[in-house]
């Protein structure tokens, strides 16, 4: 995870920026905050830009069959890895994406996509600065 975590900050520029200093660790369990999105649907908040001193946030989404978000839109890049179950990701242009176990999907910044869970199961979310120059918040 360090490794992946320093590259981000790296090349997008962020290390000098925010004058970090040293590696975000966080053991099994640790979050700041779980956000419930009703149903059984909820993230829990893994690391933090503000709070943990660096230009990502990480967050693990577990939804629940039948799961459905609309019009998904972030001010920064998001870049999903699927750890378990199954989602449907439909794009601005009606296309529509199966995605299962290991499967990954990037949304640029300011792009709108929607989400449906076919099965149970939960994802890992990296946001990070767009080209735009939006940043993750800490919600």
């Amino acid at each position: 995870m360090q490794v992946f975590v320093d590259s981000i900050i790296t090349t997008s520029g962020l290390k000098e920026d925010l004058n970090m200093s040293s590696v975000v660790c966080k053991q099994a369990g640790a979050v700041h905050f779980n956000k419930d999105f009703g149903g059984g649907a909820s993230s829990d908040r893994l690391i933090l830009p503000a709070v943990d001193g660096c230009g990502v946030k990480v967050v693990k989404f577990n939804f629940v069959k039948g799961f459905k978000a609309q019009g998904v839109v972030q001010d920064c890049d998001e870049t999903v890895y699927i750890v378990s179950g199954c989602v449907i990701i439909s794009d601005e242009q009606g296309e529509s994406y199966k995605l299962t176990a290991g499967a990954t999907y990037h949304a640029p910044g300011g792009v709108s996509y929607n989400v449906e869970a076919e099965t149970d199961g939960a994802a890992i979310c990296v946001l990070t600065r767009s080209t735009d120059g939006g940043m993750p918040d800490d919600d």
